[in-house]
Formats: structure tokens, C-alpha cells, sequence
């Protein structure tokens, strides 16, 4: 090669780079951008080991050395020596080893509120805040953040899941029979929210219709529960909690708006 080819190479080769490294960083402030653009709802504190985020639409885990702020539908996993501190409001939820949560935004006609989905390992409340600002869901049941150490939900494992949606690898598409298999595959667990309702009221029956979001990563937003004779709160509420720990297989393209029908007798 010739010392003008050479050149030529170099100039090239450093342009390149320097596109490469200009990519990456208007990407990055993209991503910045957007989240300062997005309410923030709590702040994660590494206490030991290991501590990672899962962002929303997302699917590379982000390690966490210190302090990281958390948005809607971000998930906080912790190693097995690993632990760490939610702090919502003037709540300080101390996050156990080996736990897996999602932390979701949830608002009625009148105001929001925070639920922390407690899909795998343990929680403790160690600082409180106002009653109505954040709530524990698990295993289909939710309490106020307030009353959850001496609940008996505190005591109760969590029940399997399905995997998260890194542990899979990434899908080019999820078809509708696909997400049909995997809800038809929690049946039972939905059963539970009736069973529990026909403990109150022996002759409730119907059909229900959930609506739902499938983000990109498999994470589930955006739940409505309807139906014209179950009307229940606390058995619309044990549904959505339910419907909410579901996570499906990642996927490229747009995120999923779908609907899925129940019936209960």
C-alpha cells in the first residue's frame, strides 16, 4: 500500500470512529432526554453485591455502583449477596437478596399511586410515608405499603412466574398465539381472584375483558379490567395484579395493545 493509500485509510478509519463515537453519544443523550422528560418515581440505592435496572423497552440490564433514579415500569433485580433501598416518597422499602421487582404507576379517575410488584425474593418497609402513595402487590393481592410487614402477605413466598423477558433470548416477533398460550397458561391462577370473590357473593358469574399493553420487553402496562356483572374492585384488582407479573418473551418492532376475555361460573 502506498503512502498516499495510507493516508487515505487513516482519514478514513478516524472519520469513521469519529461517527461511530458521535452515534453513541447523541443515543445517549436521547436516552437521557427521554427519561428526564418521564415523572420519576423513586430513587435505588446499591446497599451490597450485586444490583441491576431493567428499563422500560430495554433489554440490557444497567449496573447500578451507587444511586440510579427509576421510571415507570423499571424493574430492580438483586444478586443472591446483592441488596438494596426503594425510596418512594418519604417510604424507604429495603429490597432483599435474590428479589426481583417492577415498580408501576398506576392512576384512577382522581389521583396516582405506586405499586411495587414484588415478583420474586422479599421486601421490607423500614420508613413510612402517607397511606395511599405506595402499595405492595404479590401473588395477586396488593396492601397498602403501610400496613405490608405485619400482613400476612409479608409471610407468604412468592408464588413461580414466568421468566423475565432477559432470560430469553430476543424475538423477532410475538404473535398472537403466542400470548394467548401464555395467558391461557394462567388460568388457574385467575380462577383464584374468583374463588376468592365467590367466598362473598356464592352466585357472581360473567365475563370479563382485560385490556393490556405488551411493551417490547415483555413487561405488561396499561391494564383495564371490565365487565358488566363482575364489578368488584378488590376482584378487578386481584386480576390486574395477577395480569400484571405476566412477562412475555422480548420482541422488536412496536409494543402490543391486545385483549383477553374470561369467563367465570
Amino acid at each position: 500500500m502506498s503512502d498516499k493509500n495510507k493516508k487515505v485509510f487513516a482519514i478514513l478509519l478516524i472519520a469513521g470512529l469519529l461517527l461511530i463515537g458521535a452515534s453513541l453519544f447523541l443515543f445517549s443523550k436521547k436516552q437521557t432526554n427521554k427519561q428526564s422528560q418521564e415523572q420519576r418515581l423513586a430513587r435505588l440505592d446499591n446497599d451490597s453485591g450485586s444490583v441491576t435496572i431493567l428499563r422500560k423497552n430495554l433489554t440490557q440490564k444497567e449496573i447500578v455502583e451507587n444511586y440510579n433514579d427509576l421510571f415507570d415500569l423499571d424493574s430492580v433485580e438483586t444478586s443472591d449477596t446483592g441488596s438494596a433501598t426503594v425510596t418512594v416518597e418519604n417510604f424507604r422499602v429495603k429490597l432483599m437478596s435474590s428479589s426481583l421487582i417492577t415498580l408501576e404507576k398506576v392512576t384512577d379517575n382522581v389521583d396516582h399511586h405506586i405499586l411495587l410488584i414484588l415478583k420474586r425474593g422479599d421486601v421490607k418497609i423500614e420508613n413510612f410515608g402517607t397511606e395511599g402513595e405506595l402499595y405492595i402487590a404479590k401473588n395477586g393481592e396488593r396492601v397498602s405499603a403501610i400496613d405490608y410487614n405485619g400482613s400476612q402477605l409479608a409471610y407468604s413466598p412468592v408464588e413461580a412466574a414466568t421468566p423475565t423477558p432477559t432470560e430469553n433470548k430476543l424475538s423477532q416477533t410475538l404473535s398472537e398465539e403466542d400470548i394467548f398460550a401464555i395467558l391461557n397458561g394462567h388460568k388457574t391462577s385467575f380462577q383464584k381472584c374468583y374463588r376468592q370473590l365467590i367466598q362473598t357473593i356464592p352466585d357472581a358469574k360473567g365475563e370479563v375483558s382485560m385490556a393490556f399493553t405488551i411493551e417490547t420487553t415483555g413487561k405488561i402496562s396499561g391494564v383495564q379490567i371490565t365487565s358488566q356483572n363482575l364489578t368488584q374492585e378488590e376482584f378487578k384488582r386481584c386480576l390486574s395484579d395477577l395480569l400484571s407479573r405476566i412477562e412475555f418473551k422480548s420482541f422488536t418492532g412496536q409494543p402490543i395493545s391486545t385483549l383477553f376475555p374470561l369467563k367465570f361460573e
